[in-house]
């Protein structure tokens, strides 16, 4: 379907652009809607008409009918189910399917579930049996009961009538602390948490009053809990007298005394009744007193009489947060200006229409599911980076319009504060007069009820004295007659005491007639008196009177004013919140826009770098073969170098040697030619010298030899060591062109490095923006909701994929069948619902496990969702589960392992688990696990359909 496009992208070249983008951000107030329109249309026009954020595409068939399974019958699909639906080429199927899961037996077994959480929040039955009140809940939704008629049902029960009895479970399972009551019903009924303005006005919530707190508890205080005699029952009693007093613990002069009234409301005029006429049935010990009046019967008609916006903003904002995750109102018990709806004209034709629908749940629901805002898929609309693009060049002609709306709320506010200053003083003026005039009627009230006690007691005696009298005349003269007849028989015992009897009856009679005498004539000076002392009052009462006329006049008429300007200034703030709001919207996204912006630079920036970096990299590569050749050249010149000087070394020790044994052959020689000269008859040392002489010849050739070969073996090493120079030369030449394309390529490379890392911060920056637009386009209604399934759906969930929800419910049909093997109409029409109580009571044992370990704990709100090692442990290690996935005829174990291709097994696996066909790459690991565990195809499928039940996709509703 097309997005809608605003109607400032249109006129952009419009003189009127400034006015059109007020119509679009929502600052001349709500997209006019008809009344003729179903009222889903109306809902998405009203949504879609000034909506920032770009709206996602609808979701898959597939994401449709899982989605709305589970919020009105509180399970996934079954195969066939999600089968039929995918085949279905009508247009109108996905109305057909609301339809006809909202007239399912599992639709108001699932709803009862739901408002027992809200309404109870899971607390331990005490008083009521809870089977007794969920079967009360489940009634009420089988019949489609009118959502105001059960909750003055559920706040007015007193557990007295046993019809009604399992409705009172509300009030008896808190004790009838009337403190809880006053927060519950205020968040469960009115969306309104007052916790923390018991004491004082709340501290952070501005429109929270201490006065309107006392003014809900003092619909409970008079009540209390007692056990009925004749029932054995807890029900609930109710005096006709206490009052509530109260006083702020941080300014003693915020004080009062509180009459019932609903926070924001006037209290209620109450009737007043004589002493010892305010009751129905007095109080008495073991007896239950009924009020003629009873505030509780008065919170009943007050909340959920059709009078009470709050209520209706409340029901229809919670039935809005059922289907799409979230309230209009976020978190749903706290509605007050500082957190206001995201789409207020939503909230207010949601409030009307539920009233005009007569309270129809079930309208409301088909609805409400029908909206174009609950068919979105979860993804964000595609074309939201070019919505950025659009939306920046306009901020700053919005931000204007926020600078007008804020200075319109600053001059309504004003307004207000000044109305508010002259109603104090009105009222501080009035209050002295109006004081005279209470003490003054007071007085006569107190004159006028001492003279009709008096009167009372006037008429009394004056009713009984005839008769007194008559008793006293007749039993004097039979006195007398009996004394008489003592005389005549004086010994006659009884017949004296008989007389004395008398005697002293007449006297007590006589006494009694004396006191009657006297009431009578004290009763009628008290009544004089009373009459004179409340004619004195009177003319200082109608004084008074005449004089607090004109001021309550004043004080009404400044009321009025106040109040108007007090909604003026809500309005305004209303309007400021939501161009403000608007205003962040686009901003997230046109930072989101950015974001890409910048990571799709990044990624170029590290493609250049990559590619400089390659380019550096094979240009010192190029250089290489002159590397190692200048390498290779030095290594064998250096080589050369040390050859050759070893050999010089080796010939100069030659020589050092060979030197050495000639200059010791010459010395020998000489010595000898000494010795020959003194003894030259010595043939010996003639031949001696002889041979000394030839060998020192020899040492001095060899000794010049090696002298000869230092010369050449040195001049050798020269040569090899101008080679090695011109070696090393050549190296360093060939290191000089290569260093400043080193130098170059490690800066590419650290180039490179700063790259990529720049390029993870901006996707990160991406992720982020992305994660904040995604929120905003759920709260903004232009995507679904993430919303984690509750526990009982998840049970419900995992026993209909594995297949145990089929199985009962196909022994219970086959059960009902033997037992009605000729059904009539009744049993036929009755049949659906018996066979759904069946069921789910064979199912119960394993959604109570679910409840156990995956819900909040009692009396505490139950919309929050926190994973824990116990429910992975439960998951990982419980058998209960295990026991579920086990292969028994029929159910999903068993038919994948009879299924021999792996393309069939994965579509039998996907649709019974996530109600989907499965993706390429999902069909691919399904194989690729089945060609690893041929041999045990049951145990594969088992750990396949748990891999699956552990997944976020199947854990959370989307």
């Amino acid at each position: 379907m097309p997005r809608r496009k605003p109607c400032w992208l249109l006129l952009g070249l419009c003189r009127a652009a400034a006015f059109a983008l007020a119509v679009w951000w929502g600052a001349s107030g709500p997209a006019v809607v008809r009344a003729d329109e179903p009222l889903h249309e109306r809902i998405d026009r009203a949504i879609e008409s000034a909506q920032v954020v770009p709206a996602a595409p609808p979701a898959s068939d597939a994401e449709f009918i899982r989605r709305a399974s589970l919020d009105l019958i509180g399970r996934i699909p079954s195969v066939a189910e999600v089968r039929a639906f995918l085949d279905d080429q009508a247009p109108t199927k996905r109305e057909a399917l609301v339809d006809r899961l909202l007239v399912s037996p599992e639709y108001a077994r699932h709803m009862a579930q739901v408002f027992d959480v809200m309404l109870m929040e899971r607390r331990p039955e005490k008083h009521v049996k809870l089977p007794e009140w969920q079967g009360y809940l489940y009634d009420s939704f089988a019949a489609n009961k009118p959502y105001d008629q059960l909750a003055r049902e559920i706040i007015g029960a007193d557990g007295v009538d046993p019809a009604l009895r399992p409705a009172a479970r509300f009030f008896l399972d808190r004790e009838g602390e009337a403190n809880l009551l006053v927060r519950d019903v205020g968040r469960i009924f009115l969306g309104v948490d007052m916790q923390c303005a018991q004491c004082h006005d709340h501290p952070l919530i501005a429109d929270y009053y201490q006065a309107d707190y006392q003014g809900l508890y003092a619909f409970f205080n008079r009540s209390f809990l007692l056990t009925d005699k004749d029932v054995k029952k807890v029900v609930v009693g109710e005096k006709a007298d206490g009052e509530v007093n109260f006083q702020s613990v941080f300014d003693a002069t915020k004080k009062g005394t509180a009459l019932p009234k609903l926070p924001g409301g006037e209290p209620i005029p109450e009737p007043t009744f004589a002493k010892g006429q305010e009751y129905e049935v007095a109080p008495a010990d073991n007896v239950r007193p009924v009020p003629k009046y009873s505030r509780r019967a008065q919170l009943a008609k007050a909340v959920a009489g059709g009078q009470s916006r709050a209520f209706d903003r409340n029901i229809a904002n919670r039935l809005w947060a059922h289907l799409m995750g979230r309230g209009l109102v976020d978190p749903v018990d706290l509605h007050h200006d500082g957190n206001p709806p995201s789409h207020p004209a939503v909230l207010e034709l949601l409030a009307d229409a539920f009233g005009a629908m007569k309270y129809d749940i079930k309208v409301m629901l088909r609805e409400l599911a029908l909206t174009r805002a609950y068919g979105r898929s979860i993804d964000l609309a595609p074309e939201m980076p070019a919505r950025g693009a659009q939306l920046e060049s306009q901020l700053a002609v919005v931000e204007a319009e926020r600078a007008q709306a804020e200075a319109a709320a600053r001059q309504a506010q004003e307004a207000a504060g000044k109305v508010g200053a002259e109603l104090a003083a009105a009222r501080a003026t009035m209050a002295p007069v109006a004081d005279e005039l209470a003490k003054a009627q007071a007085a006569v009230a107190e004159a006028k009820k001492n003279a009709d006690a008096a009167g009372q007691a006037v008429t009394a005696a004056q009713n009984a004295l005839p008769a007194k009298q008559d008793a006293a005349q007749l039993v004097a003269e039979a006195g007398a007659k009996t004394l008489e007849a003592t005389t005549k028989l004086p010994d006659d015992k009884e017949l004296a005491d008989a007389a004395a009897k008398l005697k002293t009856r007449a006297e007590q009679l006589t006494a009694e007639v004396a006191a009657l005498a006297k009431t009578v004539t004290d009763g009628q000076a008290t009544m004089k008196t009373a009459a004179e002392q409340a004619a004195a009052q009177e003319p200082v009462a109608a004084a008074a009177a005449v004089k607090v006329e004109p001021l309550k006049a004043q004080v009404a008429a400044l009321a009025e004013h106040a109040k108007a300007a007090d909604a003026k200034q809500r309005g305004a703030a209303g309007v400021l919140v939501q161009i403000a709001a608007r205003i962040e919207d686009a901003k997230a996204i046109v930072g989101y826009a950015h974001t890409l912006a910048a990571v799709s630079a990044a990624r170029t920036n590290v493609e250049k770098a990559d590619a400089d970096l390659a380019a550096a990299r094979q240009a010192v590569a190029a250089f290489q073969p002159q590397v190692d050749q200048a390498a290779q050249a030095l290594t064998a010149a250096g080589q050369a170098a040390t050859a050759a000087g070893q050999a010089v070394e080796e010939a100069r020790k030659a020589h050092a040697d060979r030197k050495s044994t000639a200059d010791a052959v010459a010395e020998a020689l000489a010595k000898t030619e000494v010795a020959l000269a003194k003894l030259p008859q010595s043939a010996e040392l003639a031949q001696a010298v002889q041979l000394l002489k030839t060998k020192a010849d020899q040492s001095a050739a060899d000794a010049k030899a090696a002298e000869t070969q230092i010369a050449e073996r040195e001049t050798a090493a020269k040569t090899v060591a101008e080679r090695a120079a011109a070696a090393k030369q050549a190296s360093n030449n060939v290191a000089a062109q290569v260093a400043p394309l080193a130098a170059s390529a490690q800066a590419a490379e650290q180039a490179a490095a700063a790259a990529r890392q720049k390029a993870d911060a901006q996707l990160a920056a991406a992720a982020d923006a992305r994660r904040e637009v995604a929120e905003r386009a759920s709260a903004r209604c232009a995507a679904a909701t993430l919303k984690p399934l509750t526990p009982e759906q998840l049970a419900m969930s995992m026993m209909q994929a594995a297949g145990v929800v089929d199985r009962e419910r196909a022994a219970v049909e086959a059960e009902w069948n033997k037992n009605h093997p000729t059904p009539d109409e009744a049993a036929q029409k009755a049949r659906p619902r018996e066979i759904d109580q069946v069921t789910s009571e064979k199912l119960k044992p394993g959604v109570a496990a679910f409840v156990a370990l995956f819900a909040a704990a009692p009396g505490q709100p139950q919309q929050s969702f926190a994973a824990t090692v116990d429910q992975a442990l439960f998951l990982a290690n419980g058998g209960q589960v295990r026991g579920w996935l086990a292969p028994a005829e029929g159910n999903l174990a068993d038919r994948l392992a009879k299924l021999a291709e792996p393309v069939p097994f994965a579509a039998e696996l996907y649709l019974a688990v996530l109600s989907r066909t499965p993706a390429e790459a999902e069909t691919a690991d399904v194989t690729a696990l089945l060609a690893n565990r041929a041999a045990d195809r049951a145990a594969a499928a088992q750990e396949l359909i748990w891999a699956l039940f552990c997944s976020a996709e199947f854990r959370f509703n989307h």
